[in-house]
């Protein structure tokens, strides 16, 4: 008994040492909830704490720091007093059946050496997970830490709450303010009205014939007078571009250019026609001019003709379905058809008359050369280029006010139709053109807001020419100088009113605006959200196989994430809302004026009524699959958001095992399925609001390829990042930080309070986020070995999976073989002589290969 008795004295006295010291100070309170291993731990780790600031105060002393004697005298009176508080803790834990009393009295001892004594009462270390300590008291430090974060949330959603609720004018407000700005009364255009614009007053006499001087000029010195037909050829084609000229008032300068870039194309078709007839050892020149015409009309209109048939599709437009048996009205122009000796060898199906649908072929290239020839820097804007020439096609006249023409002007296609076009384009960015008083050339000056770059809300090539795509957008909003839309009239009248178009009206940025250049990171995340998406999936999914099991908590409570592995497995599926919704603002900020819902259609969708609006368009679908189709490929933006609903209904039904029970386990299967389809829809399904134009069609085996492709580049990316997440897992454990998945709700709200904790949470942050960059960066890594996997792949099929030939083949040796083969397989290899080997190269080869080499060589 006398050893016990020795060693509750010395208990006794370190007690009361360590009280006297820290009298005026609080005493680190221990929970009654503790058990014995849990308070050991409390003792051992403060303990250890005292010691290693006693080791390091001892090696200030020795480094002979700037120390003054009163810190030597305070340290030294504390290390004493730490120290005796240390032994006796330890000698309680020591003894041979220690109860809970000494065991509780031995945590508080060492939790008072460290709190008390050595942190004067700063901070108390008594919790069983990281950070393991907390301070007791408000300091400098806390709100130093706590400050910034608040301020960028602040920031942030302010940018956002100000871009969504914010006033702005709306695009029918600016247009008003536009007219009332331009003096506008109400009482019409000058001129007397639409009627007097369509009817042709004050028509001059047409300009000089141009048909002699361009056939004279230009087709007698063209390669093609050679050919069958070149006759008709020469005075249709002339004829239709003189026509053009006299009818538009064209440049007389730019239709002769256009005509001889047009026999340029021409003659060019004519040799890919040949090119093709050579390979089946015959070559009709009866029919070369005809079909090269077809050919070129195909190729150089195809644009065009997609998107007058979006137009037409569009009824309200009023475009009627393009004929091909009659020849287009083009402003009256008249122009001598094809003679039979013209022929389309390939003509299309169901055609009637084959010379009366090539003339109208032709009428249609040589009015769109035209048109772009005369465009200037409206040929940024092809489809205000295609919607001139619609309009020209269908025109009964051109109703352009010849009585205004002098001789010396431009043409009046240039100074009536493209330079109103192009005024309100150069007002949008400038303020004059002057002279550079250095080279004494025109100097245009910008704007001073558009000199560094242009705002968000100017207008630009891009928007104007999406206006004149958006079929819906330009029947509404090409507006004539009376207020009345251009759509209004027939559609064979409005070129006629198309010089008396209010383009400062209907160019106006607010009313074609979509798409804002904004300088910010929402930009770039709109255009690369899906890359985000897929490795922030995968990133997290990662994170949560690798994780360690969450200790138990003494609290009946559950960690933020759950205790369970499928729990912990669904909170990774709110991937899927969370970057639903910062899709949306990133698509939002960049969305123009245009674009953007009024305030009025906003508060309409914050009560509900967009589910009426959704309902009757699927139900507006034809067909029952149709509707199918349209549920799961454009279901309502809401949608994205079911799963933190089906996430809230899984975590009330958990009870916080380490298993799920049935119920639990049928909430987690509508879970992964809502969250699957929501994921399936950002990441493949393309936004359909957006879409302009079709997807191209790709082959299945292609597509096949290039999932497959990307599938096993993303498995080889995860499996290696599973490995470095684990290291990173470990490495956290072994510096002891706080990890926000293991700790509950009631502990985060305790801890928030603590320097220590917020330290620790920005040092947990700062190597996980470094961790997701890594992850998210070596994607190119694996990208080219991937890529350079199937190179080879690819290289090794071509040569017939034979790796031999590929090593000791004479690969120079069988280039005139391979090159007759591939290149010259049209041309004749040379007969057989008797005594002789016959060569197994083309007889053209040695000729082409002499050439070639020469270029070479002068290169």
């Amino acid at each position: 008994m006398m050893p016990s008795l020795g060693i509750h004295a010395r208990l006794i006295v370190g007690a009361c040492v360590v009280r006297i010291a820290g009298a005026a100070i609080d005493t680190c309170a221990i929970p009654e909830t503790f058990t014995a291993p849990q308070l050991q731990a409390i003792a051992f780790r403060n303990c250890e704490n005292v010691g290693r600031a006693i080791m390091d105060f001892q090696l200030a002393v020795l480094e002979q720091r700037s120390l003054s004697d009163a810190q030597r005298d305070v340290w030294q009176n504390r290390s004493k007093t730490a120290s005796a508080a240390c032994k006796a803790s330890t000698d309680l834990r020591r003894l041979p059946n220690p109860n809970m009393t000494h065991l509780r009295q031995s945590a508080s001892l060492a939790a008072d050496a460290w709190g008390v004594t050595i942190m004067d009462g700063a901070e108390c270390c008594t919790l069983l997970v990281p950070p393991y300590c907390v301070e007791q008291e408000w300091n400098a430090a806390l709100i130093a830490n706590i400050v910034p974060f608040i301020v960028l949330i602040v920031l942030f959603l302010g940018s956002v709450l100000a871009a969504f609720c914010l006033p702005k004018r709306s695009a029918k407000e600016a247009i008003i303010e536009k007219q009332k700005s331009k003096g506008f009364d109400g009482s019409g255009s000058p001129g007397g009205g639409v009627m007097g614009w369509i009817s042709g007053e004050g028509r001059a006499a047409a300009s000089p014939n141009l048909e002699p001087k361009l056939k004279e000029a230009m087709w007698q010195k063209c390669s093609l007078r050679a050919l069958p037909g070149a006759s008709s050829a020469a005075k249709s084609s002339s004829g239709v571009f003189s026509a053009l000229c006299d009818a538009f008032d064209f440049q007389a300068d730019s239709v002769r250019s256009q005509y001889e870039h047009f026999l340029s194309l021409w003659r060019s078709q004519c040799a890919m026609v040949a090119d093709r007839s050579v390979e089946a050892n015959a070559v009709k020149e009866d029919t070369l001019l005809g079909t090269a015409l077809g050919d070129l009309h195909t190729e150089l209109l195809d644009g065009f003709f997609q998107w007058r048939a979006k137009l037409a599709a569009y009824e309200p437009a009023g475009v009627p379905p393009r004929e091909t048996v009659t020849l287009p009205r083009v402003g009256g122009a008249r122009f001598e058809a094809f003679s039979k000796e013209i022929v389309d060898a390939t003509p299309e199906e169901g055609a009637g008359d084959m010379q009366q649908e090539l003339s109208a072929k032709l009428a249609e290239v040589a009015t769109f050369l035209c048109v772009w020839g005369e465009a200037g820097n409206v040929r940024f804007m092809p489809e205000a280029v295609y919607f001139i020439t619609e309009l020209a096609l269908a025109a009964k006249t051109s109703g352009l006010d010849r009585s205004s023409r002098v001789s010396e002007q431009s043409g009046l296609f240039l100074s009536q139709i493209i330079r109103p076009i192009y005024n309100v384009v150069f007002d949008e960015w400038y303020e004059e053109v002057g002279v550079d008083p250095k080279e004494g050339k025109d100097k245009q000056t910008l704007k001073d807001e558009c000199k560094a770059f242009l705002p968000p809300n100017v207008a630009n090539y891009d928007d104007w020419n999406e206006l004149f795509l958006n079929p819906e957008r330009l029947v509404s909003g090409i507006m004539l100088d009376d207020k009345r839309p251009l759509f209004d009239l027939p559609h064979e009248d409005r070129f006629a009113a198309l010089a008396h178009v209010d383009w400062q009206v209907s160019l106006l940025a607010a009313a074609t605006k979509t798409h804002r250049e904004v300088h910010s990171l929402w930009g770039v995340f709109a255009s690369t959200h899906r890359i985000w998406l897929l490795h922030t999936f995968l990133f997290f999914l990662g994170l949560v196989i690798t994780a360690e099991v969450p200790p138990e908590t003494l609290a009946d409570e559950e960690p933020l994430l759950g205790r369970s592995r499928p729990v912990r497995f669904a909170a990774v599926a709110l991937v899927v809302p969370a970057h639903a919704v910062l899709w949306w603002i990133a698509r939002w900020q960049i969305t123009g004026v245009a674009l953007r819902p009024a305030w009025e259609e906003r508060k309409a969708a914050m009560k509900g009524k967009w589910i009426a609006e959704w309902c009757r368009r699927v139900d507006a679908q034809p067909t029952c699959l149709r509707r199918l189709q349209m549920v799961f490929c454009t279901p309502p933006d809401v949608f994205a958001l079911l799963p933190i609903g089906t996430y809230a209904a899984l975590r009330i039904f958990d009870d916080g095992d380490h298993e799920l029970d049935v119920m639990a386990w049928t909430i987690f299967g509508i879970h992964c399925a809502v969250s699957f389809f929501g994921l399936f829809h950002l990441l493949f399904v393309p936004s359909y609001r957006f879409m302009l134009w079709e997807l191209s069609p790709v082959p299945c085996s292609s597509r096949f390829v290039r999932y497959t492709f990307w599938v096993c580049v993303f498995a080889a990316k995860l499996s290696l990042g599973l490995a470095v997440l684990t290291v990173m897992h470990s490495t956290i454990r072994d510096l002891e930080l706080a990890r926000l998945g293991h700790e509950t709700v009631s502990e985060v709200m305790e801890f928030s309070m603590s320097t220590i904790w917020w330290s620790n949470v920005l040092v947990w942050f700062v190597l996980w986020a470094t961790t997701f960059l890594l992850f998210a960066a070596d994607t190119q890594l694996w990208f080219t070995l991937g890529c350079t996997f199937l190179g080879v792949l690819t290289v090794f099929k071509q040569r017939g999976w034979t790796a031999a030939s590929i090593v000791y083949e004479d690969t120079m040796g069988r280039l005139p073989e391979r090159f007759s083969k591939k290149v010259l397989f049209y041309s004749q290899f040379p007969p057989k002589k008797p005594g002789k080997a016959v060569a197994n190269f083309s007889s053209n080869f040695p000729l082409v290969w002499d050439r070639i080499v020469a270029y070479m060589r002068y290169e």
